[in-house]
């Protein structure tokens, strides 16, 4: 728990605040126009994961606040007892040297050495004995400083506790307002339970028709890049060898796996709300949603962009006009998905960053999202090991 320091967890906690500020403003801009509880649904369960990340790391800085806050205490209270202690010291050699405070004494106390020795010896000590003074004198100055100075650091601390014992409070006011808010929609998703199965079953079955026609057009692009060779005489498998690559291309390929969890994110501004493979859903029993890649909410009018150079593989129509481009990086395709307005074209070489165009904007829901799958020919992988972490 205290491996993490006090600024650490300070860096982390802004970072979650930033990500949440971030999330509320992608997720919740048309929220007032959006009418599907399953969506809803999702956006929250999506919040309240960050939510409760943000209330771990607070309980971890209180935690360790209050284990630096008992340290200095105990610090403070040793500090004062060893300042006590050398004022204690100081003020018995004042009253010495008041005591002898007679010039002539000192010089008695000289002249009635035995020899020269002991004459100059006992010179010494008074000199000695007068810079000591003015040393346990300094001393004792530098001493109330670090004691004021801890005090106040102790004083600083307590109020950064309490601080961040009235933001955990806050933030848990929100996590169970958000909870009941779940629970309400989950109710009411239940008592249409019938409905909302069917739906979801209905946009599983066209994503998987989508995945489906994606996945037809890369073995068509594979089967395409292979010399020509009668019908009956290719192997049945062959289609699932890879694409036939220049050497160019097969450097790119390298280059793409050497950039494995550096790769840019597609969009500037995002937050998931869909994480790649198979999930339960959150309130439908029984029910699975697979997710091909991951699915990215963003703000209207924002662009998406090729993470890595490569050369536009084909472009699918979706349903109302919606586009997805494949982009092609060696034997490894990039898949953008619910996009209009494009500013790229088939067979088209591209560059990191590049703008490939619009992402669509739900009229009924008013959310912009981005789908973006990531594969190997025709298999599957998880994006976000692919893409800088930002964690």
């Amino acid at each position: 728990m205290y491996s993490q320091t006090r600024a650490e967890l300070e860096s982390q906690r802004s970072k979650i605040q930033n990500e949440i500020k971030e999330t509320s403003i992608l997720l919740g801009q048309n929220q007032a126009t959006q009418k599907d509880l399953l969506e809803r649904i999702e956006d929250l369960t999506s919040t309240r994961e960050i939510q409760k990340e943000l209330i771990v790391n607070l309980n971890k800085e209180l935690l360790l606040i209050k284990k630096e806050i008992k340290q200095n205490k105990s610090n403070i209270k040793a500090q004062e007892a060893e300042l006590e202690g050398l004022k204690k010291e100081y003020s018995d050699m004042i009253y010495q040297a008041y005591k002898s405070r007679s010039k002539q004494s000192k010089l008695l106390f000289i002249l009635s050495s035995e020899d020269f020795n002991q004459a100059f010896k006992r010179l010494e000590y008074l000199s000695q004995y007068t810079e000591f003074r003015q040393e346990q004198a300094e001393l004792i100055v530098e001493k109330k400083k670090t004691f004021d100075a801890a005090l106040v650091q102790l004083e600083v601390d307590e109020r950064e506790q309490s601080a961040l014992l009235k933001l955990s409070k806050i933030e848990q006011e929100k996590l169970n307002k958000d909870q009941l808010e779940l629970s309400s929609l989950k109710e009411e998703v239940l008592e249409k339970e019938r409905f909302y199965k069917r739906q979801i079953k209905a946009k599983q079955k066209e994503e998987d028709k989508i995945e489906g026609e994606i996945k037809e057009l890369i073995l068509k692009a594979i089967a395409d890049s292979k010399p020509k060779v009668p019908k009956e005489t290719r192997p049945k498998a062959d289609a699932y060898t890879g694409f036939a690559l220049s050497p160019s291309a097969v450097a790119l390929e390298k280059d793409f796996e050497s950039n494995k969890g550096k790769l840019p994110w597609p969009v500037d501004r995002y937050v998931i709300t869909r994480k790649f493979g198979t999930q339960s859903h959150p309130t439908l029993v029984g029910i699975k949603i697979k997710s091909n890649g991951i699915r990215l909410a963003t703000v209207e009018n924002s662009k998406a962009k090729s993470v890595f150079s490569g050369t536009v593989l084909a472009i699918q129509v979706q349903k109302g006009g919606k586009k997805t481009v494949l982009i092609q990086h060696g034997n490894y395709i990039t898949i953008y998905k619910n996009l209009y307005n494009l500013r790229v074209s088939k067979g088209m070489d591209l560059v990191t960053g590049q703008e490939l165009g619009t992402i669509f904007t739900d009229k009924v829901s008013g959310k912009t999202t981005l789908g973006f799958v990531l594969m190997k020919q025709v298999s599957q992988q998880n994006p976000q090991s692919w893409l800088l972490s930002n964690k």
